[in-house]
């Protein structure tokens, strides 16, 4: 099917819209990353400094980094579908175009095979650095201040 001029305008500015959407998406996760671990951070050596002894201190400062970490991981899976649709959109677009396919541009083979057009999802990766920030302030907040206040 050949496309017409101006369908093909169209696709060229949706594709260059959602690679760049695409870009935010990625910069985007960075930023909450970095952010979670910062506050964490700073949570962990306030809490090493003033170790906290009530036990309502202790519950409440793991509900306020448990509320923490849930929200994080919200919002990497808020952005993780939405990657997935942006993704889809500019394979369609590829197909569109005709990029996948052998000989259609150039006679060795195709612009952008199927095999570059593979994702590599990180929200696994995300979900484990914030569980494992998670474990680590817990113990912070009871084994390490039960150690503290003992010795």
């Amino acid at each position: 099917m050949e496309l017409k001029p101006e369908q093909i305008e169209i696709l060229k500015f949706k594709y260059l819209d959602h690679t760049e959407d695409l870009r935010f998406r990625t910069t985007y996760d960075f930023k909450v990353l970095s952010g979670f671990i910062t506050l964490n951070l700073a949570l962990a050596a306030w809490m090493a400094k003033y170790p906290l002894t009530l036990v309502y201190h202790k519950i409440v400062f793991a509900s306020l980094i448990a509320g923490l970490c849930i929200i994080t991981i919200i919002l990497f899976q808020r952005n993780f579908r939405r990657r997935r649709i942006v993704i889809k959109i500019i394979q369609n677009i590829n197909e569109a175009f005709r990029f996948d396919e052998k000989g259609v541009y150039k006679e060795c083979g195709p612009i952008n095979p199927p095999e570059n057009q593979v994702t590599t999802y990180w929200i696994p990766w995300y979900i484990c650095i914030v569980v494992l920030f998670l474990l680590c302030q817990l113990f912070i907040i009871f084994a390490k201040s039960e150690l503290m206040t003992s010795s």
